[in-house]
C-alpha cells in the first residue's frame, strides 16, 4: 500500500521542459512533482559508446546542438539466460527485483544513465548521489529505481544508471589476454561523466556520495579504492553487501578461467580450441544469442564476476593483501529489509 501511495503523488508536467546542455549532448526531459517539489527527470542518456564486444567503452562526445529528447528510459543491459525473449533478433527482457519490474528492450550498445535533479531558484550546489543497482553483476538495470522522491525529500541529484552484466561486464581469463571488470570500467564512466557535467547539473563536485546494494555495495567500494576516483568521491553508502563478502569477486585467476571455459562450451566455443579461438567465437557470437546461465547460488559465486586483475582493482587487491581499508571516505554500511 505505501509503495503505492508513492506511485500515485508523482504526476508528470507538460507545460514545460527543461534542458541539460552536456559533454554528450543537449537534452529535453520533463518536470514531476512531489508533494510541493519539481524535480527535472532526464531519463536514456547515453554516457559511453562499445567499441567491441569485451572492450573499455568510451565517454560519447558531443557532435552538434541537435535537442535530444531524454523522457523514457533507454534500453537495459543483457541479463542472464531466462529472462529474455527474442523475436526477430530483437532482445526482449522482462526484470524483477523485490518490489521493482520492468519490462524493456536489450542491447549490445546499452550504457545509459539516468538524472533526477530538483529545481531551483538560487545559484546553491546540490550534493550528488550515483546510485549503483545490485544483482550479482548479473541482472538488474538503474531503470529499476525511481530517484524522483529521493531527489525531492532530500534535495539533492540522484544518477542512475545501466553498466554491462555477466559475461559482457565481467568475463575474464584472469590474466592480461581477457582483464574483466568492464562493468566496472563502466561504472568509472559514469563518475567521469558526472565531473565532466557538474556545473550544467549545478551539482557540487566536494559532495559526490556513491552507493550501492548487494553487489552495487562492493562495486561501490572498488570504484572509491581504485585510481579512477582520483579522489572525487567524498561519502559512500553500502547497503546489503560488502567488498570482503565470498560472492564479492573472485579469489584466483584459476576460477576465472574456468568460468570462461563454461561460459565457452555453453556457447558452443568450447574444446577442442585454444583460448583465442574460443575468444573469438565468443567475439562473433551474435548478441541474442550468446548467454551466461543463472547462477544456483549467492554463497559460491558460480558466475562470472569482479577479478583481481588490472588497473581498476590494482589499488583494493594490495589492501585486501594488507589488511586495509579506505580512511579517507565517510562510510554508511548497513542492510535492507527483504535482501535477496
Amino acid at each position: 500500500m505505501q509503495e503505492c501511495v508513492l506511485i500515485f503523488s508523482l504526476f508528470v508536467s507538460i507545460s514545460s521542459n527543461p534542458i541539460l546542455n552536456t559533454t554528450s549532448g543537449v537534452y529535453r526531459g520533463r518536470l514531476v512533482r512531489h508533494e510541493n517539489r519539481t524535480v527535472e527527470q532526464f531519463l536514456g542518456i547515453q554516457y559511453a559508446q562499445i567499441p567491441r564486444r569485451f572492450h573499455r567503452a568510451r565517454l560519447i562526445e558531443k557532435q552538434n546542438e541537435m535537442m535530444v529528447n531524454a523522457t523514457d528510459f533507454g534500453p537495459i543491459c543483457k541479463p542472464v539466460h531466462g529472462q529474455c525473449t527474442i523475436a526477430s533478433n530483437i532482445t526482449f527482457c522482462s526484470l524483477t527485483y523485490g518490489i521493482f519490474s520492468v519490462n524493456s528492450l536489450s542491447v549490445e550498445q546499452c550504457l545509459y544513465l539516468n538524472i533526477f535533479k530538483p529545481t531551483s531558484q538560487s545559484n546553491r550546489k546540490r550534493a550528488i548521489f550515483m546510485w549503483i543497482h545490485g544483482g550479482s553483476g548479473q541482472i538488474g538495470t538503474g531503470n529499476l529505481f525511481d530517484g524522483t522522491i529521493l531527489a525531492a525529500l532530500g534535495d539533492l541529484i540522484v544518477v542512475t544508471f545501466n553498466f554491462r552484466l555477466n559475461l559482457y561486464g565481467f568475463l575474464s581469463s584472469g590474466d592480461e589476454r581477457l582483464e574483466g571488470n568492464l562493468g566496472l570500467y563502466d561504472q568509472s564512466l559514469v563518475l567521469d561523466w558526472i565531473t565532466r557535467n557538474i556545473d550544467a547539473l549545478d551539482g557540487d563536485s566536494q559532495r559526490i556520495t556513491v552507493g550501492g546494494h548487494s553487489a552495487g555495495a562492493p562495486h561501490a567500494y572498488y570504484l572509491a579504492r581504485s585510481s579512477f576516483n582520483q579522489g572525487r568521491i567524498r561519502r559512500l553508502i553500502l547497503q546489503s553487501g560488502c567488498p570482503f563478502n565470498i560472492w564479492s569477486h573472485l579469489k584466483s585467476s584459476q576460477s576465472a578461467l574456468d568460468k570462461f571455459q563454461t561460459i565457452a562450451k555453453d556457447n558452443q566455443c568450447g574444446t577442442p580450441r585454444n583460448f583465442d579461438e574460443q575468444f573469438q567465437c565468443l567475439e562473433r557470437k551474435d548478441f541474442s544469442q550468446l548467454v551466461e546461465y543463472e547462477h544456483q547460488a549467492y554463497s559460491s559465486a558460480d558466475h562470472t564476476n569482479v577479478v583481481l586483475t588490472g588497473d581498476l582493482m590494482r589499488n583494493f587487491h594490495r589492501d585486501l593483501q594488507n589488511n586495509r581499508t579506505l580512511n579517507d571516505i565517510d562510510m554508511l554500511i548497513g542492510s535492507n529489509d527483504d535482501e535477496g
